[in-house]
C-alpha cells in the first residue's frame, strides 16, 4: 500500500504536516439505501419529525465512508438541520474537520454520519425507566448495525469512546478509545463485509478541555483531524506512516479517570473501581459484613483504605434506584479513555 508520511519534528510543524496528508476526494454520489432500518427504528420509538429528518439528513452521503458518533444532540429534537448555522457544536466540529481532511470536497452534507444510538438523545434517555432505556438502546444498536450492513462502507471512523454501551448490546466495533486513535485496522461486519476501522474520539473531548490545558486541547484537536486524515487516505488506498500520530496520542491521552462515589464524600481511582468489580464486591454490598470480610481476604494492603471508603459510600446509597449497579450511580469526570 502506498503511504504518506506524517512525522513533524516539533509542535510548530504539525499544521503543515497535517495539511500535506489531506486528500481532495469527493467520493461517489450520496446514497440512501441504508436508511430503511433507521426509519423503521424511528417509527418504533415514536421519534419526533425533526429528530427523524435530522437523522436522515446526517445519514445520507457517499457510501464509501461512515462516521460513527455516540448519540444525537438534544438540539436535533428542536431545530431542523439544513446548513452549518443550524448544527449543534459536535456536528460543526466534525464538519470543519471533514472539510480540512478532504480539501473542502466533503462535509457533513455529503458524508454518512450515524450515531451508535440513533434517535436516543440524552434528554430522551433521561426520562425513561432503566429497563425501557436498555431495551430501546439495544434496538438502536441493532438498527445502526443493519444500516452499516446495507451501506457496506470501505472506511468507518468511530468518533466516541462510550464503552459502557457494550453492556447493553452495543457491538465492540462501534466503539473506540483515545489510546487507539488513528490506529487503522481491517475489520469485518457480521455479514463478512470487510472494511477499515479508524478509531477516533468524540469532538467534544477536545472542545471541552479546560482552558488551563491549552496545549492538551490543541494536541487533541490535531489528533482528531489526524484520525479523519487516516480515513481519507485509506479511501484512496494509502496509509499514513511516521511517528506523528503516536506522538499526538501521548499528548492527547487523559489522566487516569477519577470517580466520585455516590454520596459525593469520597473519590476513587478508576483502577479501584475496576478492582472492586473484579472482586465482585458490589454484588454483596447489601451485607456489609461480608464485604469487609471479602476485602480483608482478597485485596492488597495498599488497596484497603480506598476500597473501604468506596464501599462505605456505596452502602450508604444502596437504597437508591441504582443499587447493585455501580456503573449506574458512579459519575465520572473523564469519560474518554
Amino acid at each position: 500500500m502506498d503511504h504518506v508520511t506524517f512525522d513533524p519534528a516539533d509542535s510548530s510543524e504539525i499544521p503543515l504536516a497535517l495539511q500535506k496528508c489531506t486528500v481532495p476526494s469527493r467520493g461517489p454520489s450520496p446514497i440512501n439505501r441504508h436508511l430503511l432500518p433507521l426509519q423503521n427504528l424511528a417509527e418504533r420509538l415514536g421519534a419526533s419529525e425533526y429528530a427523524r429528518r435530522n437523522m436522515e439528513y446526517l445519514a445520507t452521503g457517499s457510501g464509501d465512508l461512515a462516521i460513527i458518533l455516540m448519540e444525537p444532540s438534544d438540539k436535533e429534537e428542536d431545530v431542523l438541520y439544513t446548513d452549518y448555522d443550524d448544527y449543534c457544536e459536535t456536528i460543526r466540529l466534525l464538519d470543519d474537520s471533514l472539510r480540512f481532511a478532504f480539501q473542502n470536497q466533503r462535509d457533513v452534507k455529503n458524508t454518512v454520519v450515524l450515531d451508535s444510538r440513533p434517535l436516543r438523545s440524552k434528554r430522551i434517555r433521561e426520562y425513561e425507566f432503566e429497563e425501557h432505556q436498555k431495551v430501546n438502546d439495544a434496538e438502536a444498536y441493532r438498527a445502526v448495525e443493519a444500516a452499516l450492513e446495507l451501506l457496506r462502507p470501505k472506511v468507518v471512523v468511530v468518533c466516541h469512546c462510550d464503552r459502557d454501551g457494550m453492556e447493553d448490546g452495543m457491538p465492540e466495533y462501534l466503539c473506540s478509545s483515545v489510546s487507539d486513535a488513528g490506529n487503522a485496522a481491517r475489520r469485518e461486519l457480521p455479514s463478512g463485509h470487510q472494511y477499515i476501522k479508524v478509531p477516533s474520539f468524540h469532538p467534544m473531548y477536545f472542545a471541552r478541555t479546560a482552558e488551563e490545558e491549552s496545549m492538551e486541547k490543541e494536541m487533541r484537536e490535531y489528533l482528531f483531524d489526524a484520525t479523519l486524515l487516516v480515513g481519507a487516505n485509506a479511501l484512496v488506498g494509502r496509509r499514513v506512516s511516521g511517528l506523528g500520530i503516536n506522538n499526538l496520542q501521548s499528548f492527547a491521552k487523559p489522566d487516569p479517570a477519577i470517580w466520585l462515589t455516590p454520596d459525593s464524600h469520597h473519590i476513587a481511582s478508576e483502577s479501584s473501581i475496576r478492582r472492586a468489580r473484579e472482586l465482585g464486591l458490589f454484588e454483596v454490598h447489601r451485607d456489609y459484613s461480608k464485604v469487609s470480610s471479602k476485602l480483608i481476604q482478597l485485596i492488597l494492603p495498599q488497596e484497603y483504605d480506598e476500597l473501604c471508603d468506596l464501599l462505605e459510600s456505596y452502602r450508604n446509597t444502596s437504597g437508591q434506584n441504582h443499587a447493585g449497579d455501580p456503573g449506574g450511580c458512579l459519575s465520572t469526570k473523564v469519560v474518554c479513555n
